[in-house]
């Protein structure tokens, strides 16, 4: 195994041996009409209530081109053929939509 595939495995292995945690990726935009980190993960939630989906509190939360990344736990079984949950809210409209599974 190459030095740089070897790193990589060994980035993605500290990464989900983490805790469930929340942490950002890039800056965030402030000012009248975007939607705060706290508001957005509000929407997240509600979404997930009112559509019944048993996916609990996000694990992790990133900020990624004016939107924020919502990550779920996923049970062994659905991430190998389906992918992990998650779900995107837009900081300037509050719209849910998701990533694509597999």
């Amino acid at each position: 195994m190459s030095s740089y595939a070897m790193k990589a495995l060994l980035i993605i292995i500290f990464l989900t041996s983490l805790p469930a945690c929340s942490f950002i990726v890039g800056e965030l935009p402030n000012g009248p009409g975007y939607i705060t980190r706290q508001r957005a993960t509000n929407i997240a939630s509600n979404y997930i209530a009112s559509n019944n989906l048993p996916w609990g509190e996000p694990m992790r939360v990133q900020f990624i081109n004016n939107t924020f990344l919502f990550h779920y736990d996923t049970p062994n079984e659905e991430s190998a053929l389906i992918g992990g949950r998650a779900l995107y809210v837009n900081i300037e409209t509050g719209t849910v939509s998701f990533p694509p599974r597999l």
